[in-house]
């Protein structure tokens, strides 16, 4: 099994109207491990240890992934476990993640800005550069040619954009809530939201 991968139990679906209604995955227990927001509440030498072994092997991970012409989407703080004992880190729960064709360099932007929100939490700047300088070299060692368009600066645009911290993106959110909760969006994505009571 490669690294960085989970085995895989079962797996299932139910369609309706020829769209995927609900789909599950099982997979084997990672034991003892955390995802990557626990990170921030640990302290001293249990946190540095975790922050050293995200950033070792992460990057790489990323960029396997990317190899594999998968752009995850929504690649957030929650889908990333670490586990100290072993010093292991997987990618779980990508419920929104494309086979491709090929990953652009505005995928690989992407995928790290959404990442980014999380790991800004816990990485100094130094460390954020030095990961971004690790992603590339594995992404160029797995054949990327674009890899050097994956900069700190525009990743960090990117991020502002997700992370709703622009006038533009914070209305849009609220519009897809807003539809999300009318009758047409829950008759279209089959989830009946509960009603507000005073």
């Amino acid at each position: 099994m490669p690294d960085g991968a989970i085995r895989v139990l079962a797996w299932g679906e139910q369609r309706h109207l020829g769209c995927v209604a609900w789909s599950l995955l099982v997979t084997a227990e990672l034991e003892h491990s955390f995802d990557l927001r626990r990170i921030k509440t640990l302290s001293g030498s249990e946190r540095a240890e975790a922050v050293r072994v995200v950033c070792d092997q992460l990057p790489r991970l990323v960029a396997r992934l990317h190899a594999q012409r998968v752009f995850a989407a929504t690649l957030r703080g929650k889908n990333v476990l670490l586990q100290p004992a072993s010093g292991r880190v997987v990618l779980i729960d990508l419920p929104y993640a494309r086979a491709l064709t090929r990953v652009a360099a505005r995928h690989r932007v992407r995928d790290l800005a959404i990442l980014s929100l999380e790991l800004s939490r816990f990485l100094s700047a130094a460390e954020w550069d030095d990961f971004l300088a690790r992603y590339r070299a594995a992404a160029r060692e797995l054949g990327a040619r674009d890899a050097d368009a994956v900069d700190a600066a525009s990743v960090a645009r990117v991020a502002a954009r997700v992370g709703h911290r622009t006038a533009s993106s914070s209305a849009r959110k609220r519009l897809r809530r807003r539809f999300r909760r009318s009758r047409i969006g829950e008759w279209l994505t089959g989830h009946r939201y509960a009603e507000k009571r005073d």
